[in-house]
């Protein structure tokens, strides 16, 4: 709780570029809000949806996307560099661990100060509207598992930086591929029905995807809830195995620079 609470703190004392981060995310949301505008100028649905449904599935996908992001590949890497890396690695608290819970206090921050004003654009300014219900419910628990989800995938690029030291290009990478494959930039639902097909299957639907699908949806019981939720759950369960073989044979390779 000390560290998720430290970096809670530490999330929040760099207040221009929280500030910052927040004022963009919003401009985002506009711009998000004119051009599908445009785009449902001269016509009603696309793919069944509506645009009321994609303003509000995009508008929290950039809110949510915002909140995912803790930078902690780059933070790691960069204590790979300067050899500070030993310092966490010789705790007696797993070094998985210790990086969750100092993503999970950046998170807490983001969430006050970026994702609430997005929501609060979209649903008061723009005054668009959720249906509020037990879909709400669903939604949250789904974003929590779209976190570790998204965390294990930041972690496994962290531990590339043991190896490379520099994560630059395998980071941008990352971020490109989860953009355009988990629905954070278009709603999956608009893709063709080969290519989302395939998306659908992969780990990233579980990022954005699922929670804001549920979240916009009128329909969605608790069944369908479940079997959402096991599918999140089975893709945990294959990238924290993944993540655990690869930093356990990493902590074996890596070279501590300055001893």
């Amino acid at each position: 709780m000390a560290l998720i609470k430290s970096n809670v703190l530490l999330a929040l004392s760099y207040r221009m570029h929280v500030f910052f981060t927040s004022i963009s995310n919003m401009v985002y949301i506009a711009l998000i809000y004119f051009l599908w505008r445009s785009i449902f100028k001269n016509t009603q649905t696309i793919n069944d949806m509506r645009f009321d449904e994609v303003f509000v599935y995009l508008a929290f996908a950039t809110s949510i996307y915002c909140l995912y992001k803790t930078d902690i590949e780059w933070k790691v890497s960069r204590k790979v560099i300067d050899g500070t890396i030993i310092n966490n690695i010789v705790r007696p608290v797993d070094f998985q661990i210790q990086t969750l819970c100092e993503s999970i206090g950046i998170v807490i921050g983001n969430f006050a100060c970026i994702t609430i004003p997005g929501i609060f654009l979209t649903t008061v300014v723009f005054n668009y509207k959720i249906n509020i219900g037990r879909n709400v419910l669903f939604f949250v628990i789904l974003v929590l598992f779209a976190f570790l989800i998204s965390f294990l995938f930041d972690f496994i690029i962290t531990v590339f930086s043991f190896y490379t030291e520099s994560i630059w290009g395998i980071s941008i990478a990352k971020e490109v591929v989860i953009l355009l494959l988990s629905g954070a930039v278009i709603p999956i639902k608009l893709y063709p029905q080969v290519i989302r097909g395939v998306v659908e299957l992969l780990p990233f639907n579980a990022m954005f995807n699922i929670p804001l699908t549920v979240l916009t949806s009128t329909t969605t019981n608790i069944l369908d809830f479940l079997g959402l939720l096991g599918f999140q759950l089975i893709w945990f369960i294959i990238l924290f195995f993944i993540s655990r073989v690869f930093f356990i044979k990493a902590l074996k390779d890596i070279t501590i620079n300055g001893g």
